[in-house]
């Protein structure tokens, strides 16, 4: 059992590598009403768009399915939310556990409208970066999606899935899927994201033209079962950043596959101040690389556990030399 998953949100920003998952909250304001349910934090409707057959925001283009409505709201609860309706909002509730009614000791769980039934919600705020080593990356529109589970955080919510940008996760809206597996693989299809960032113009992958860090998450026999290590010597970051450099060829577009754990690797490459990439590297399931600069190549089944072998191995010597 999993005491501290390290690996779970890291920001891409240009001027760090972030270690552990953050929730960003966007500035401003959230409007929020409260109803008669004693701790039950709902979202009043904005208003029920008229109806279409594709509404935008934020960049995504949804098609809203026959007999749905699509609605505004100012934030967005996944326990509030009813089954045939496309939500559109610019936060998400962050309020985690069941909601209860009923006084103190004796709170009765309050059963979720929407729970197991389909719905769509496309959140612009609140999800601020990827996990260095996605649980699976989709392909779908040019570009990658990470797919992850509600119920990693809300074990109350088996059926719902996020599906965030791999190469914007701050700027396109994270969308939220709820159904069965069929539905959700249904539902996707009426959802178009902005395509992805283009291959480099020699081609190949997107990296940094100097690197001075790159960060991976070893898998251990545990405690912890998960830690992050990290390589800055200049030999193994060279041996790296040749390594992918040399991945040339194109994947098209009609051969991209499902990139997933456990045997996709996710490294960051920085070079301390403007520039960073993530890569991920697939292993014989789907012998693929990108990066969230732009690129897909195909690649050597094991080139991505002889990288994190290097990392791993820079990162044992620098702590060997710390405490000598």
């Amino acid at each position: 059992m999993e005491t501290a998953p390290a690996a779970k949100l890291v920001s891409l920003g240009r001027r760090s590598v972030r270690r552990r998952r953050s929730w960003a909250f966007a500035a401003g304001v959230a409007l929020v009403a409260t109803v008669a349910l004693p701790f039950v934090l709902l979202p009043r409707e904005k208003a029920t768009l008229p109806p279409a057959t594709t509404v935008n925001f934020g960049g995504l283009a949804i098609s809203v399915p026959k007999g749905w409505k699509a609605i505004e709201v100012p934030i967005f609860s996944t326990c509030t939310a009813q089954p045939r309706t496309v939500y559109l909002a610019p936060k998400f509730d962050f309020s985690y556990g069941q909601p209860s009614e009923g006084p103190p000791g004796d709170n009765k769980p309050v059963e979720c409208p929407g729970k197991g039934k389909e719905w769509i919600a496309a959140v612009q705020s609140g999800f601020s970066g990827v996990s260095v080593n996605p649980q699976q990356l989709m392909a779908k529109d040019g570009q990658l999606l990470e797919v992850q589970k509600l119920d990693e955080y809300r074990p109350s919510e088996p059926d719902v899935r996020l599906y965030g940008s791999f190469s914007k996760p701050f700027v396109t809206p994270t969308v939220f899927i709820s159904g069965p597996d069929e539905a959700r693989d249904r539902l996707i299809k009426n959802i178009t994201w902005p395509a992805g960032p283009s291959a480099p113009p020699g081609g190949g992958l997107a990296l940094p033209s100097r690197v001075t860090s790159g960060t991976a998450e070893e898998v251990t026999d545990g405690p912890p079962y998960h830690r992050m290590v990290a390589a800055s010597d200049a030999k193994t970051l060279n041996q790296i950043r040749s390594a992918l450099a040399a991945l040339r060829e194109p994947v098209p577009t009609d051969e991209a596959c499902d990139l997933k754990k456990p045997g996709a690797i996710g490294i960051i490459l920085s070079d301390g101040e403007n520039d960073s990439a993530h890569v991920v590297i697939g292993d014989e399931t789907c012998p693929v690389a990108v990066s969230t600069g732009g690129g897909q190549v195909r690649v050597p089944p094991e080139l991505g556990k002889q990288l994190l072998a290097l990392i791993v191995a820079s990162d044992k010597a620098a702590t060997e030399r710390a405490r000598n």
